[in-house]
């Protein structure tokens, strides 16, 4: 767990309260999550962020106006995070980035809410869309 903690102060955020806003102002970081990936294989960082843009009433922003920035948060936060991580021992070959219009408690579901999500492996270029 303690590499966790390490990367959410590499991306200047201990805890959602202090949450990192994204330069377009949209989001909001709200946690970072390691999920095991069964048959030993490299675990997955998760970055989660609040969007209340978009969500499906009252929000004005649709998943065409948010996709560039996904990969944008990849290519930033998540990358920053990975190195964090890695420096630690701990390798990470995907980086999942969710967006969600209210806060979801990990592990559970939300009919009502409305969330975005991209994964990426990591490669020499950056972030790779799969």
């Amino acid at each position: 767990m303690r590499p966790l903690w390490l990367a959410l102060a590499a991306l200047g955020a201990g805890m959602p309260a202090q949450a990192q806003e994204l330069p377009a102002g949209w989001a909001q970081l709200y946690d970072v999550q390691f999920v095991a990936v069964s048959g030993g294989g490299v675990p997955a960082l998760v970055l989660r962020y609040l969007a209340p843009e978009i969500g499906r009433e009252g929000g004005s922003l649709s998943y065409d106006d948010v996709a560039p920035e996904l990969d944008e948060i990849c290519n930033g936060d998540g990358i920053l995070a990975a190195a964090s991580v890695a420096a630690l021992g701990q390798p990470i070959a995907e980086i999942v980035v969710t967006v969600m219009d209210r806060p979801i408690e990990w592990g559970t579901a939300d009919p009502e809410a409305t969330m975005f999500r991209e994964a990426y492996l990591l490669g020499e270029e950056g972030c790779q869309w799969q």
